[in-house]
């Protein structure tokens, strides 16, 4: 300890470094480390001669601060191996319905359409399952209308193949130096040609609706046709055209209920009046209709 004349209690070593410090200062407060860095010092100059200064051990705040180090580790620790632990229960408990779902998914590639998918875990997943389960059921139907489709197809060609191979060993083999009979065979080879050829159109036509996933129709009236500014008023309820002559017998309801029936059946429908007046519609064609 340092003891100076006339003081009232012992003064620290770092006294007259704070003194010294206060006198630099322009403020009259200082604060700082002591040289051999124990001690924390702050002064204060309050007037008439008077310093007031508060020391603290740095080796008290080093062990308090050790200990909240130590526990911060520790909660730190806690808490990862905590939060893996409920990661993996959460995870393991979700990823089992998931994985299941997945096996009976890969099973509708695999031509199974009637899988179990597992419920009850929670309405999301049994949202997925009714999901995966309806789809199968589609692709179900779309397979056995794929089949019925080759099986219909298979025996309507064969039936004119086989009458076209029949009459032409015919006329090659009996009826090729008689002309009367060779022209009734081959009368009958061109007419089976001509049902395969419209069977084979039929179903290129097939596939196309099929691939575009609408049919379109049409009817085109060669009469007097239809002005622009009657366009916006067909559909109306006994509306009827001021070029019909005889208008006592049309209820102006065709159309009309025309449209209610399209538009019943969600199709998209019109006219058009460039070449003649051609009234259409188009019908989204169903994949299972065939079933």
């Amino acid at each position: 300890m340092n003891w100076e004349k006339g003081a009232l209690r012992n003064l620290p070593y770092s006294y007259q470094t704070l003194v010294k410090k206060l006198d630099d200062t322009e403020t009259g407060r200082i604060g700082f480390v002591t040289e051999n860095e124990t001690a924390y010092v702050t002064g204060v100059r309050l007037g008439d001669g008077r310093i007031l200064s508060v020391s603290l051990p740095l080796g008290t705040v080093g062990g308090t601060v050790g200990i909240l180090r130590m526990q911060l580790v520790w909660v730190s620790i806690l808490s990862l191996a905590l939060g893996f632990c409920l990661s993996w229960i959460i995870s393991k408990r979700f990823g089992k319905p998931i994985a299941q779902i997945s096996r009976s998914a890969k099973l509708i590639a695999k031509g199974n359409f009637r899988p179990e998918f597992p419920k009850g875990f929670c309405a999301e997943l049994d949202e997925l399952s009714d999901t995966l389960e309806e789809t199968a059921l589609h692709l179900e139907k779309a397979k056995n209308a794929q089949r019925d489709f080759l099986a219909n197809v298979s025996h309507d060609l064969r039936t004119p193949l086989t009458m076209i191979k029949g009459y032409a060993e015919m006329v090659k083999e009996i009826s090729w130096n008689d002309e009367e009979k060779r022209e009734k065979d081959l009368d009958i080879i061109m007419r089976e040609s001509d049902r395969l050829t419209a069977l084979v159109n039929e179903i290129l036509e097939f596939s196309a609706m099929q691939a575009d996933g609408s049919a379109r129709f049409a009817v085109t009236d060669y009469g007097k046709g239809i002005t622009d500014e009657e366009i916006p008023y067909i559909w109306d309820r006994y509306y009827t055209s001021r070029n019909r002559k005889n208008k006592a017998a049309v209820s102006g309801l065709g159309l009309s209920i025309a449209k209610e029936i399209l538009t019943a059946h969600r199709a998209k429908f019109g006219v058009d009046i460039e070449n003649n007046c051609t009234f259409w519609f188009e019908l989204q064609v169903c994949s299972n209709a065939a079933a």
